[in-house]
This record gives structure tokens, sequence and C-alpha cells, in this order.
């Protein structure tokens, strides 16, 4: 199981939101007239999340190497978690008790006083909080944080040919760019950004194309510039000129003195200048930077490694930007054996088959793979080489490998909202097969429902909490999946579509869904794909409460549909052609598995209309229909298999042809029974065994049915012999 990652990235959000919400509460009319002890308390909690927020980033780069930080972060989220359902809560609570009439304000702040000191949850709440918070003193934990730089060596040009590996391709790629006098001749400096993720060996590519002897021999002024993320445009400018001209000495710190100095030493010169480890991606300053650099020779360049794309796209144009790929299995597989001393052909082949696998962790990534080939240089045990395998990278010591803090400070600099992607990704076991685009569409769908649900101030988490029996992380995660290709590993799917969000268009679960739950969709139309028959593994579908949609989605067609619920569509007036086909040329029978159909709160539906040629609902069993009271007309003519059938105030829907397979028939409301007592009399009902009756009028003859069992309510009854 991958580790799981806390920290600011991941909590500030719930930090400022609880903020946020606890503000609009303390300014409400029914707290300010409260009593002391509610407003103490809500200020506790207010003063518990302002001293707690500046601590959040620090926490995060100590937990990987402090277990109390960690423990401390999963204990402060667990309370904030609580503080933000709380919050919540008590804000649904002012605003559905708040009278309109402004003379009623005592009574509402005597509803919330009552609230908060009866439930007693807040004030344990606060407690839980504060104590998490007071323990940040003994951490040590910093409100300005840090990254440790302390195990970084400065790059140099220097390079060992012999240890490179499958970047001859790449080398000759840049090589040709240096040469190339024309690749931007409208610019007045030449930047050829190296792109790429940390440890992939973008400094190692700038080493090789510095030291081959063509571009030595092209440039007659070359230096070597490590950059890193201290960006100090004048002690840079110091740097380069030492570089550029070693035999003079800089004895200024005057920005003005030095750059002018720097244009001199360049002039009329033909020089390569390499920036090493550039982080810094403000145009503005990189323009001020780089004027000495105009004044050389057109065909001089600058070659610049970094690892954001940001910084690349600052500095040069597209066609400029070179983005380094990751090595092959096998160009990896030999800087292995070289770290660890090994040569293909005498390892054992044990060795080798665990050595591949450990490769594949690496995931192609050069520093990696340079890491654990030295960890392992030596030591021939095939039980350690297997515990490396297992073993999170997370969990090597940074004395032993480089790669950990290498990585670290990639993240470090992350901006906050791709910091929270990252810690949301890692929740995830290495065996789900994610790839980067259902990472990034799970993700944001995770990120509206967070705001929506923000917004709303309505306890959407306890209802949910409530369905699937989890805490608020799962659930949050699980109602993510809403908007995402399902990866096949959930067996149900729940949709709660949200209102303005037309993601859903967009988004197309994966063919492998069973099954579907669509709840407060907001839309006049559902898209396209719902219905489809690719998703022929669908044999459950729930629609609920979807308010707005005028027609009914075309679901005829999905090919194993069993079991089908619509309920709470208020807008949609008929129930016709669209909802058995998509498409007029398809003459593949509607619904051909479908057993179960319910219709329910459908107060304007008024007709259900189904062509007789398309010999729809084949096998369907059992049907109800529930307060729809505008529904007329009767039922559609065929439906053969039908054993069940339940209607409930539904007052001018007739009935005049029951089916013949009919064993329970359940009708409530008067015109429904005396209509269905009219079909009973004309139809030849040999399976019936079931009859149920209610709220109709006080005199009824019924005919006789033998071996029926009779249920009836709220009238006197007579029989017709």
């Amino acid at each position: 199981m991958a580790a799981k990652l806390y920290g600011g990235a991941y909590l500030s959000s719930f930090v400022d939101a609880a903020l946020e919400n606890l503000s609009k509460i303390l300014e409400h009319d029914s707290v300010l007239n409260g009593t002391d002890s509610t407003r103490e308390l809500l200020q506790r909690l207010e003063k518990s999340l302002f001293d707690v927020a500046p601590v959040l980033d620090d926490a995060e780069l100590k937990q990987f190497t402090d277990k109390r930080v960690k423990r401390w972060l999963v204990d402060l989220q667990d309370a904030l978690y609580s503080t933000d359902d709380y919050l919540n809560e008590l804000s649904t609570k002012i605003a559905t008790a708040t009278p309109r009439d402004p003379g009623f304000s005592s009574y509402c702040s005597s509803l919330v006083d009552s609230y908060i000191e009866g439930s007693r949850d807040l004030e344990h709440i606060v407690r839980t909080l504060e104590t998490a918070v007071a323990r940040k003193a003994y951490l040590c934990l910093k409100e300005t944080a840090k990254v440790d730089m302390s195990w970084r060596i400065p790059s140099t040009s220097l390079v060992v040919t012999s240890d490179i590996f499958g970047r001859d391709k790449d080398k000759e790629e840049i090589i040709k760019l240096l040469f190339d006098d024309t690749c931007d001749a409208e610019s007045p400096v030449t930047v050829i950004p190296i792109w790429g993720m940390g440890g992939i060996g973008k400094t190692t590519l700038a080493q090789l194309v510095y030291s081959d002897a063509e571009v030595v021999e092209k440039f007659d002024t070359m230096a070597w510039v490590c950059v890193a993320e201290n960006f100090d445009p004048l002690g840079l400018t110091r740097t380069m000129l030492q570089k550029i001209n070693p035999a003079s000495s800089v004895d200024t710190y005057d920005f003005d003195s030095l750059q002018t100095r720097l244009k001199e030493a360049l002039m009329r010169k033909t020089f390569l200048v390499v920036l090493d480890d550039v982080w810094h991606d403000q145009k503005d300053t990189w323009e001020h930077l780089l004027k000495p650099f105009q004044y050389g020779n057109h065909a001089s360049k600058i070659l610049l490694t970094t690892r954001s794309e940001k910084v690349a796209s600052v500095v040069a144009t597209t066609k400029l930007q070179y983005q380094l790929s990751l090595l092959s299995e096998e160009d990896c597989w030999l800087v292995f054996l070289k770290q660890a001393h090994l040569s293909a052909d005498s390892i054992n082949p044990t060795l080798e088959k665990v050595g591949k696998d450990i490769i594949k962790k690496c995931g192609r990534l050069p520093l990696a793979v340079q890491a654990l080939g030295g960890l392992l240089r030596g030591n021939s045990n095939v039980m350690y080489w297997n515990q490396i395998l297992k073993s999170e990278i997370w969990e090597f010591s940074h004395d032993k490998i480089k790669v950990v803090p290498a990585l670290r400070i990639s993240y470090y600099y992350l901006p906050s909202c791709l910091k929270k992607c990252f810690v949301y990704c890692s929740l995830y076991p290495k065996d789900y097969e994610l790839s980067k685009s259902e990472l990034i569409l799970l993700w944001m769908a995770e990120n509206f429902l967070q705001i929506y649900t923000m917004q709303l101030r309505f306890p959407i988490w306890r209802m949910w909490s409530t369905v699937v029996k989890l805490r608020r992380q799962e659930c949050l995660r699980n109602m993510a999946l809403i908007l995402w290709r399902c990866i096949g590993l959930p067996m149900k799917i729940s949709i709660l579509l949200i209102p303005k969000l037309k993601m859903i268009y967009k988004l197309r679960p994966h063919s492998n869904l069973k099954l579907l739950e669509i709840w407060g969709y907001r839309s006049t139309r559902f898209p396209d794909w719902l219905g489809n028959s690719s998703y022929h593994n669908i044999t459950e579908v729930t629609l609920y409460n979807c308010r707005n949609c005028r027609t009914l989605p075309s679901l005829g067609q999905l090919p194993s549909l069993k079991h089908l619920e619509i309920s709470g569509f208020e807008s949609v007036e008929t129930v016709g052609d669209e909802f058995y086909r998509t498409d007029e040329s398809c003459w593949e029978t509607p619904f051909p598995m479908l057993e179960t159909l319910w219709y329910e709160s459908m107060p304007c539906w008024k007709e259900w209309r189904c062509s007789l040629e398309f010999n729809a609902l084949p096998r369907l069993r059992k049907l109800t229909i529930r307060e729809c009271p505008m529904l007329r007309g009767d039922l559609p003519n065929q439906l053969p298999s039908l054993q069940s059938l339940w209607i409930q105030k539904c007052e001018q829907l007739s009935c005049c042809c029951l089916p013949p397979l009919l064993s329970v028939l359940s009708i409530r409301g008067k015109h429904q029974v005396e209509s269905m007592v009219e079909a009973i009399k004309h139809t030849r009902l040999t399976c019936l065994t079931s009859l149920y009756i209610s709220d109709c009028s006080s005199h009824l003859l019924l005919p006789v049915v033998n071996h029926v069992t009779i249920c009836i309510s709220s009238f006197d009854l007579g029989f017709d012999e």
C-alpha cells in the first residue's frame, strides 16, 4: 500500500473553509444576540484554527522524517473533519431557523443556543482541536517552513560518459539546436530549455552536450552555472561574470556595474552558457537578467535545465523547448547493472528477474535506478534484493540514497493546487492501475464536490455516510468517482450530478459499469452516453430527483438492464418512443431483460406511449407506479410477462386490460379501484393470487375469484355473486 501523505496541501483547504464558515456564523444575529458561552466556544474554535494554519507547511515537510509529526497530522485531520462537519450543520440550522420577521431574532438566538448547548458536540470538538493544536509546540513546528537543501551538491560540467546510457539521440537533438543559427532569429537571445521531472537526467544530458568536442570547438566562450532554487539576480550575475572572465576580479555588488561588465565580457563573443536547475519563472526578472547576453554573436546560445514547464515557456518559444522523456527499460537495466557493479553475462538469473522488477518499480526514472543499483552494490543476496523490491522508496534513509530528497523538492515547489492532487493520488494503492487522465479527472471531481458542499451548506456528507458507512475521507473518495471513468473496481457507481456543472457531458463511465445511480441531476436533458448499448454490463439503474429533466433518457437499448427505478422527475409530461430507443433505424427489442420497473413522484406526467411494433418489455415481471396524479389513459397493451402490478395515488389512470399472467395486484385510490374491478370482471386472471385494495369508496362489488387472498382497508365490502 502506498504511504498516505498529509499536511498543508490537503488540510489547509479545510482550515480555510472552516474559518470562512465560522466567520459568517460569528457575524450572524443569532450568535451576536446569543449567550456568552456560545460565543466563547465559537471564538475558541476560531483561535485554534488561526493558530494551526501557519504551521501546516512545516508539518508537511517534517512528516517525511518525523513519525510524531505524521501522527499529529492524522489526529489533526480527524479534528478538522469533525469541525468542518459541525460548522456545516450549524450553518444549516441557522439558515433554516432564522425567521423572516426581525422581531423574532431572540427566538432564533435561543434556538441556536439550545442546539449548541444541548448537543455538547461543539464543546467536545473545541477541546479536541485545542489539544491537537497545542501539540504543535512540542513538535517544534515553525510558521515559516524552508525545505532542507543540505543534501544537495551543486552540479558541475564534468561527466563520465561511460556511465551514461540511452541519451545519444537526445544529445544529437540538442546539439542540432545549438548549431542552428536560424532557430530563433526573432529573439535577441536564444535560450534552449531542457525540461522534465526530477531525476530524469536533464543535468546529465546538458553535461554530455557541454563536453562534446564539436560543441567545444564551435563556441569560443563557455560557462556552466548551477542556479538551483536560490534565484538571486545579483549573485547569479556575479557568478556568470566570474565564469566567463575568470581573470578579472569581481569586487562590486552593484547590479548595474555587474551587468555592464558582463555585457563587455560577452561583446562579439560566440558563447554557450548552461544554466542548470532553474526554478524561477518570472518573465520580467529573466528579461532583466539576460540583457547583457544580447551583445554576443547571433550564434550564441543559452542552454537551460528545469523541472518546470512554466519556466521553459517563459524563457523560450515552444519549438525550442525540449521535453526529456524517461529511459527505456533496456537502458535502465544497463544503468542498474553499472551501478551495482554487475554484468549482464554473469548475473544470476534469479537476481536478474528481481532486478528487472526493481527497475519497473523505479518507473524508468534514471535517478531512482541509479540510487537503487548503488544500494545493491556488492550484495548478491536474493532475500535482500526482494526486501528492496517490496520496500517503499520513502522508507530508505537519506544517507543511503538521495532520490527521496531529490523528488521531495519537486513536491515542495509544486503550486498548492497540484500538491493537493499529489496527496490525493497517494491515497490509492499501487495495484490500482490508474492512467494520468483518470487520476486528473478523479481529483477534479473531488474538488468540484468539495466546493459544491461548501456552498450548499447541506449535510450531504452525513447522508452519504449513512449510505456507505465509511469515514468522511472514504466517503469523499467514493463520491469523487461520480464524474470519472470508473476503473472497473467498484461494483457500484453512485452519481450525484451537480447543478451548473456540465462535466458529465465530457466524462463517460467505463463500459464495464454494472450499477448506476444518478441523484439530483439539474439539467433539462441527459448526455448521449447514458443508455448507449455499449454498456452491456449494466443491470440496475436508479434515477432520482432529476427535477428539471423534461424527457427520460433512452435506456431501452441497455441489453442487460434488469431493474430500473425512476423517481422525482417533476418536469416530465410524456414518456414516449425516446425512452425505448435512440435511433429510429434500430429495431431491436427495447428493454429486452428488464424485470422490475418503478415510477414515483412524477406530478406532471400525463401520457405513457409505446408503439406496438416495439414489442417492448417482454420480460417485465413487476411494475410500480406511485404518486403520478396527472397520468391518464391506460397501461401499455403488451406486457406479456407482468406478474405484479402496484398502483398508488394515480387518480386519472385507467386499467381496462390486465395482463393474463398477473398474480399480485395492489391498487390504492377510488378511481383506480373501480377501474380495476371492471377490468377484473372482463379479464380471465387465472394466475391471480393476491389482491390489495385501499382508500376507495365505501360501496364496492368485487367478483368472486377462487384461491385469491384479498386485503382491504378503509371501506365496507360487498361481493358480486
